[in-house]
């Protein structure tokens, strides 16, 4: 791939939330610049960066190939997965991204491709980043209950989600800590 080999090198900076909310939309951002532009500095609350290849069309993805029905991701309406890289500035990719569950150290990455031409592109090396989403409170849970979000109590409140596991696991404790205290009273003695 002789094209390839030939290409300069540009910038690539991402910023992806180290913490997200269970089924609210947070914006993962992907910059791409050319080999001659100037340095912006980081872009607002970036994760990393990386010296890559870049072409005058490129693709950019964010994906979770390890748990792939982790999250819904889509590009936002202002991007498209191909856009022109100009020589001498950004472009910028925007994704929703919405986690379907509760997890600790969830796993995105961000892949770019260059593209040669309709039949030939070349993937770059994948980034990736580490997201907590963020595991409500009972409260929380209530109230999206009655703000009309059924589908939120149903995969935390019922048995199996994640509140419902803690608020039994609290009212056995309760009725332990109970008994044992019923066990301990001395009982009154008949003469």
């Amino acid at each position: 791939m002789e094209w390839f080999n030939k290409l300069s090198n540009g910038l690539l900076q991402y910023s992806v939330p180290a913490t997200m909310w269970w089924k609210v939309p947070s914006t993962v951002t992907v910059q791409i610049l050319g080999e001659k532009a100037p340095s912006p500095g980081p872009i607002d609350n970036q994760s990393g960066q990386a010296s890559i290849k870049v072409a005058r069309h490129m693709k950019v993805l964010v994906t979770a190939p390890d748990n792939p029905d982790e999250f819904n991701i889509a590009p936002e309406s202002d991007t498209q997965l191909e856009q022109y890289v100009p020589e001498d500035g950004p472009t910028t990719w925007h994704f929703s991204v919405t986690p379907r569950y509760t997890a600790k150290a969830q796993k995105l990455i961000v892949q770019a491709w260059v593209i040669y031409d309709a039949n030939t592109q070349r993937e770059l090396p994948v980034y990736r980043a580490a997201v907590n989403v963020h595991v409500p409170g009972i409260g929380e849970c209530i109230k999206r209950l009655f703000e009309g979000d059924p589908d939120y109590w149903l995969k935390y409140g019922l048995p199996g989600g994640a509140g419902f596991i803690f608020i039994s696991g609290v009212v056995t404790g309760l009725w332990k800590l109970a008994r044992r205290k019923k066990n301990q009273t001395p009982q009154p003695t008949t003469g």
